[in-house]
């Protein structure tokens, strides 16, 4: 058996060829998970319509659910590499759409929400997005390695826009990722 020795130099291309080949063995066999070096995901969105623990309303009607809403999100990948191997990797850069579009059920106007034999009012509502208001939470680390990407589940937090409608307070991403801490 022979050993190879390699500088940090030489190890970071040899990271960077095989991501490459990988990036264009996934092109060419016309896989939709990574499109222009972005990752891509499909997401749920779940809605969290109350604030301060207090239901929020639509039109004036309380919301019953929101739901059948879901988004491709991409991504970036970086690896952080390091004399000893690779030190971390790093998601960053998650872009979507512009929008979303959902179906809100809400009760009619003046109805008791406990009044089970009501026939909910259901409508399709757009909501638009602004992807500077996500906030990330990293759930990954050292010990957790597998996945590392955006979670198929996203939370977005919705608020009054003054009009009567919603609009977007932020939206939580949760990431997997890690990063080998120095001391």
């Amino acid at each position: 058996m022979k050993k190879i020795i390699l500088k940090e130099s030489q190890v970071g291309q040899i990271i960077k060829q095989v991501l490459n080949e990988q990036d264009s063995n996934v092109q060419s066999q016309e896989n939709p998970t990574l499109y222009d070096g972005r990752y891509n995901v499909d997401v749920v969105c779940d809605f969290n319509f109350y604030k301060n623990g207090v239901g929020i309303t639509y039109k004036g009607r309380e919301i019953e659910d929101i739901h059948n809403a879901s988004i491709n999100v991409s991504y970036l990948i970086d690896i952080i590499d390091a004399p000893f191997g690779i030190k971390g990797i790093r998601i960053h850069d998650i872009k979507g759409p512009s929008e979303v579009k959902a179906i809100i059920e809400c009760y009619p106007q003046d109805t008791d929400p406990n009044d089970y034999d009501v026939d909910l009012i259901q409508e399709e509502i757009t909501l638009p997005i602004n992807w500077r208001k996500i906030t990330v939470d990293k759930i990954g680390r050292f010990r957790e390695i597998g996945y590392f990407g955006v979670d198929n589940r996203m939370d977005i937090n919705l608020e009054p826009d003054g009009q009567g409608g919603l609009r977007i307070r932020n939206i939580d991403v949760s990431v997997s990722d890690f990063t080998i801490e120095e001391d």
